[in-house]
């Protein structure tokens, strides 16, 4: 009966024994589709699509980036404006104010901000930003 399938092994035995299918519900399936629900049920538990942090194809890539590019702005203004209180205060007897921005720029996105830098340039805006996020230093 099962000659055909390379795979498959027959052991026959006089104790007692259970029958187990080799249809596409073998445990190992079920027991897979039991974590993907416990991870949906997570997912859910948190009020977040899992699409944004286990990105599954290309579109839902690029909206997880973006996401996560959006959770670290938070951090990259909080640590912006720590350094600029330490700045200030170490400097304010001084008589000078100093404004510290880091330029929010990935791997991602890099290009982007290239070009949007470069074209507030040439409206008059800062040239210093488009030469930063160009790489010249």
């Amino acid at each position: 009966m099962l000659q055909d399938l390379d795979t498959v092994d027959v052991l026959t035995t006089f104790g007692d024994t259970t029958l187990e299918s080799l249809q596409e519900n073998s445990a190992a399936t079920q027991a897979n589709n039991r974590l993907e629900k416990y991870s949906k049920n997570v997912w859910d538990a948190l009020g977040t699509s899992e699409l944004l942090f286990n990105a599954e194809n290309s579109s839902s890539l690029a909206y997880a980036i973006k996401r996560i590019e959006s959770v670290m702005r938070t951090y990259l203004n909080m640590y912006d404006t720590w350094i600029r209180f330490l700045l200030n205060s170490r400097f304010m007897r001084t008589g000078l104010s100093f404004d510290f921005e880091i330029i929010p720029t990935t791997a991602f996105n890099i290009k982007d901000y290239q070009t949007q830098y470069l074209q507030g340039a040439q409206y008059g805006y800062s040239k210093m930003r488009a030469g930063i996020a160009m790489g010249v230093k």
